[in-house]
């Protein structure tokens, strides 16, 4: 097993949502030296000394009810393929390679994480060839978003009538990640006033509501779904006359 990583270049005027994709074998000719893992992010700590108190008092998570992290950062070492193809030449390839790579933003999925798509800036650290060895080297660093991601529609193909539709977010169905997410509604054919109603009791106390007279896309800051302690609490509740869907970008560690 090769452990191939897949670069994608997004681009969301195309009908595939990217420019092009590679992979680090069948496109590049790349073995990594081993399984590639993605480094956890450090959690962003703050701690206050307080006068006349034993320890430190901590603030780490007083503005947001959440942890926060900071970026990836490592690399992922490979091993340049020889003799590829009856043209191959090295320098050829290490063009190519940097031309697709090097200082670009960019999605990568791992042949062993499928599900989950990283993103963040990739460069080229090295490429070396040892005088004593048969294989090249090439070790491409990064620094990711903290979370891993993968998106998802949730379509609700029937009106919202003036009963209320409730949609329920719950482990692997709405599939919330522990990344706070802010959900992007798509409102069409509104024929009366719809109302939006948000409850997570993870980072926000009671409810949110937000009224929506018009056809549109719509994201409220205040809206912010989670899943931190696996007991899926948050849902959404739209109640009026028209048709939603709800565009969700989900994070895991």
């Amino acid at each position: 097993m090769y452990h191939s990583v897949t670069f994608s270049l997004p681009d969301s005027s195309s009908s595939s949502g990217y420019k092009w994709r590679k992979n680090s074998y069948s496109d590049f000719h790349l073995v990594s030296d081993g399984r590639p893992v993605i480094p956890l992010p450090e959690p962003i700590t703050k701690y206050i000394d307080v006068p006349g108190a034993s320890g430190q008092l901590d603030i780490s998570e007083s503005l947001t009810n959440y942890p926060l992290y900071t970026s990836r950062e490592g690399s992922i070492n490979f091993i340049v393929l020889n003799d590829y193809g009856p043209e191959d030449n090295w320098s050829k390839r290490y063009q190519m390679i940097s031309q697709h790579i090097h200082g670009r933003r960019l999605e990568m999925v791992l042949e062993d994480d499928p599900e989950y798509f990283y993103e963040g800036r990739f460069k080229i650290e090295s490429w070396e060839s040892p005088s004593d060895g048969p294989w090249s080297t090439l070790t491409i660093g990064f620094l990711l978003d903290s979370y891993k991601y993968w998106d998802e529609l949730i379509d609700l193909p029937i009106p919202v009538d003036s009963t209320g539709t409730t949609l329920y977010f719950s482990h692997r169905i709405g599939n919330l990640g522990t990344m706070p997410a802010i959900p992007l509604i798509e409102v069409t054919q509104v024929s009366s006033q719809i109302e939006v109603t948000a409850t997570n009791p993870e980072i926000f106390s009671g409810t949110v509501v937000h009224n929506i007279n018009h056809a549109a896309m719509y994201q409220f800051q205040d809206i912010v779904l989670s899943d931190f302690d696996g007991e899926n609490t948050c849902s959404l509740r739209f109640k009026g006359n028209g048709y939603v869907r709800v565009y969700l970008r989900n994070g895991d560690l």
